[in-house]
């Protein structure tokens, strides 16, 4: 099995804070005819997304969220996300983009679900926040505040918007990641299969086998490949494909080159097989997807 990586160039050149405003907050619209809701990027912040009208399928890692409106989704840092929407229907989101270092201060318990829940097991830790979901609601009417923050100065609310977000990150831990406190006992996926994702994804176009994997997280081969899957929703071939083709999007938005060598670049020898993946990956083929981004 060959070896993707999340390549930095997935890190957004945005930045999203200053030292004086280590957070922002973003309105997007988007058109009827456009069918990209959300570029392919990852970035070291956390992230809320509130969607305020429309639907769009986001992906996290791969994993596929159906957002309505009214819904949001909470991203921990470093994953990497996209979205599409389909055709004939606008849509607009809101998102707040913040450092843990600005939210929590030291010692604090906070700062321990950062360190101990949220950070480790990022990958578990997506949460989509559902209006048809009662237990939700209260963290879907705070969020959806934040979008008047945009028309006020810095000053007038920055003590509110921190306030918000705790409240928001207190109704996270009580309902989905206390959970993950005691997740060992249930057989959860641990820290090693974390830092074997890690691993995988940054090793790009390296040869290594399923026995290797396993080896590096010191799990036997089958215990791996369920504790991955646990982990990620999909098995290390379909992880691998799936970090290719983000790759492969990348290249196809930021350079020149021939789709049959971006193909070969992200590790795929045959180029009917690479569209086929990045259709079911992507929703469209590579040549539609780069006419879409000129």
């Amino acid at each position: 099995m060959r070896i993707a990586m999340k390549n930095k160039e997935l890190l957004e050149n945005v930045k999203h804070f200053t030292k004086a405003r280590p957070f922002s907050i973003h309105k997007t619209e988007i058109g009827a005819d456009s069918t990209n809701a959300l570029y392919v990027h990852y970035h070291p912040e956390m992230e809320f997304i509130y969607l305020d009208e429309g639907s769009m399928t986001f992906y996290v890692e791969g994993k596929q969220y159906n957002m309505k409106e009214g819904d949001a989704l909470f991203i921990p840092p470093a994953l990497v996300h996209n979205a599409v929407k389909n055709t004939g229907v606008p849509c607009r989101h809101y998102a707040v983009v913040f450092s843990e270092e600005w939210l929590f201060m030291e010692n604090t318990f906070e700062r321990n679900i950062y360190n101990e829940i949220i950070y480790p097991y990022r990958y578990e830790c997506v949460c989509m926040l559902g209006r048809n979901n009662q237990a939700d609601m209260e963290t879907l009417l705070l969020l959806k505040k934040i979008s008047a923050f945009m028309q006020m100065g810095l000053e007038k609310y920055e003590l509110s918007l921190k306030g918000i977000l705790l409240i928001c990150f207190q109704r996270l831990y009580s309902q989905y990641f206390v959970k993950l406190r005691t997740s060992d006992v249930k057989g959860a996926p641990k820290i090693e299969i974390q830092q074997s994702i890690s691993f995988l994804n940054e090793h790009f176009a390296e040869d290594i086998s399923i026995v290797e994997l396993s080896a590096l997280a010191g799990y036997s081969v089958s215990h791996y490949e369920h504790s991955f899957k646990a982990l990620t929703g999909k098995s290390p071939f379909e992880y691998l494909n799936y970090i290719r083709i983000i790759h492969a999007s990348k290249l196809l938005k930021s350079t020149k080159k021939l789709i049959t060598d971006i193909a070969s670049e992200c590790g795929f020898d045959n180029i009917s097989y690479f569209n086929r993946v990045f259709k079911r990956i992507m929703g469209i083929t590579p040549n539609a997807y780069r006419k879409l981004l000129e």
